[in-house]
C-alpha cells in the first residue's frame, strides 16, 4: 500500500482531467459507501427502537405488578388491623366484665360480713 506522499506524486502526473475523473470515481464509491452505512445505522436505530419500546413495556409491566402487590398487601394489613382492634375490644371487655365481677363479688361478701357481724 503506498504512503499518502506517494500517491499525492502519483496523482500530480497525471493530467487534470483524469485527475478530476478519478476524484469523481472515488466520490461516488464514497457516496456508495456512505450511503449502504447510513443504511445499516438506520437498522440500528429501528432496532434501539424496538428494543426500547420492549424495555417500556416490561417496565410498565412491572410497575403494574408491584402496585397490584402493594394494593393487596394494603388490603391485607388493613384486614389484620382490624381483626387485631376487634380481638382487643373483645378482651378489654371480658377484663372489664371480670374486673366488674370482682367489685360485685368482693361487695358481696363485705355486705355478707357486715350482716353477720351486725346480726352477732
Amino acid at each position: 500500500m503506498p504512503t499518502i506522499s506517494q500517491m499525492y506524486e502519483l496523482i500530480n502526473k497525471l493530467d487534470p482531467q483524469s485527475r478530476t475523473a478519478i476524484i469523481a470515481l472515488i466520490d461516488i464509491k464514497a457516496e456508495e459507501q456512505m450511503e449502504a452505512v447510513a443504511s445499516k445505522l438506520d437498522l440500528v436505530m429501528n432496532k434501539i427502537d424496538a428494543l426500547d419500546q420492549k424495555i417500556d413495556a416490561k417496565i410498565n409491566a412491572l410497575d403494574q405488578k408491584i402496585n397490584a402487590l402493594d394494593q393487596k398487601i394494603d388490603s391485607k394489613i388493613d384486614s389484620l388491623e382490624k381483626i387485631c382492634n376487634a380481638k382487643f375490644d373483645s378482651i378489654e371487655k371480658r377484663l372489664s366484665f371480670l374486673q366488674w365481677s370482682m367489685m360485685v363479688g368482693f361487695s358481696a361478701i363485705a355486705l355478707v360480713v357486715t350482716v353477720l357481724k351486725l346480726t352477732s
